[in-house]
């Protein structure tokens, strides 16, 4: 049956301010429980390398609890100290259709957005590491690592380290430009330990550390360095 397009909005159906949202997820715990039952029934004959379903299923729960992460809790001391964060720009959203790989809108990017390419920290975690406007350095997490410019700004929160889009590349075959971006996929891993229990999406905010390359210089809105 054909409806208006206003009846797609949860406010249609319930007038005068009022509305509805669930906050007891019968569902969640039921397939919880399926899957525990699955688990137990199988367990000599299932090996699911870095899989707790103890752990992975107490998330299948029917009221939300808050859990603190570990990286909530980082300190100046740690070996990874920082928070690396991912976001999405208006011509950085993300990689369909090969939105890097476009001229026109690479162009717009690298002319007129200065959180394109590079990677970006407030002026105060910029101070505490020696790091100036245009330098290059490196993001390293227990995964991996990645390099670029820095730019710093107010927008971003001191302690943070953040990537804009899903650019780079780890082919050259694929153009110098694009392989000389950061890259922020490399700070990431998929382990099951460390992804969604519901969806399996990836963990991206990962503890990281900086440093500035040893050598490096912008080449045609690219960084190459070492």
């Amino acid at each position: 049956q054909e409806r208006a397009p206003a009846e797609a909005y949860n406010a249609y159906w319930y007038k005068d301010g009022e509305s509805r949202h669930p906050i007891y997820f019968d569902r969640a715990k039921r397939s919880g429980e399926r899957q525990m039952a699955f688990f137990k029934k199988y367990a000599d004959k299932l090996y699911l390398p870095d899989f707790d379903p103890e752990d992975n299923l107490q998330y299948y729960e029917a009221v939300i609890k808050w859990r603190p992460k570990e990286i909530l809790n980082l300190k100046s001391e740690d070996e990874y100290p920082l928070v690396a964060t991912n976001f999405k720009t208006p011509t950085s959203p993300s990689r369909c259709s090969g939105d890097d790989q476009l001229p026109w809108l690479v162009e717009a990017s690298e002319t007129f957005d200065p959180q394109f390419g590079t990677i970006c920290i407030n002026p105060v975690t910029a101070k505490q590491y020696g790091v100036q406007e245009g330098d290059i350095i490196w993001v390293e997490s227990k995964n991996g690592k990645t390099k670029g410019p820095a730019h710093l700004s107010e927008l971003f929160r001191p302690g943070t380290v953040n990537i804009a889009g899903a650019l780079g590349r780890i082919v050259k075959s694929l153009g110098e430009k694009a392989y000389n971006r950061p890259m922020y996929n490399l700070l990431c891993n998929g382990k099951p330990s460390e992804s969604c229990p519901f969806q399996m999406g990836v963990q991206n905010n990962v503890p990281v550390k900086i440093y500035k390359a040893r050598t490096g210089k912008i080449i045609n809105g690219a960084c190459v360095c070492a």
